[in-house]
């Protein structure tokens, strides 16, 4: 089961954020290298709407797909205000303001027949990894951390609470 979101999307720049990390600490990818399928976009949110560090669907203006993560903060993102990460500042300024939509997994996927998971308390990769490969060896944790980099960051075992981890 999942959950939609409608949200208002603007746009900010690499131009814009040089020499600022996100909130996270984790860059994600532009509009343009997600769609291109070179990671997961990222995105700024309201963590009162998404929580920090969670995978999910955008679904943009003109109906395409894109795996998105919820990677950084901004004083103006609040409530149902998405903030879209795009290479350039007139990129920014020409996509000007538009409606998407974020699907959300709401943990119901936590089976072994499913490609996401919610991380839940005590939640190790090891054991997440036993869980669909049957396997908890090195190997099997590290293909899913390797797949989830942005959002579980630098360190595999700082997983969190309802982060939404993709299975590969």
């Amino acid at each position: 089961m999942s959950t939609q979101l409608n949200l208002q999307a603007t746009f900010y720049s690499r131009e814009e954020t040089q020499g600022h990390a996100p909130a996270t600490g984790i860059f994600g990818s532009t509009l343009h290298e997600a769609l291109s399928g070179q990671g997961h976009l990222q995105c700024a949110i309201d963590p009162n709407v998404i929580a920090l560090k969670t995978n999910f669907t955008l679904i943009l203006w003109d109906g395409s797909q894109v795996q998105a993560a919820a990677l950084d903060t901004g004083t103006a993102i609040q409530g149902n205000k998405i903030d879209i990460f795009v290479d350039t500042n007139s990129e920014a300024i020409n996509l000007g303001v538009k409606s998407v939509t974020a699907v959300l997994d709401n943990g119901v996927g936590n089976d072994p027949d499913s490609r996401t998971y919610t991380v839940q308390p005590g939640d190790f990769l090891s054991a997440i990894a036993q869980k669909f490969y049957g396997d908890d060896s090195e190997q099997s944790w590290r293909k899913i951390y390797d797949a989830n980099k942005a959002v579980i960051g630098s360190d595999p075992n700082q997983l969190q609470v309802g982060m939404i981890l993709t299975i590969p």
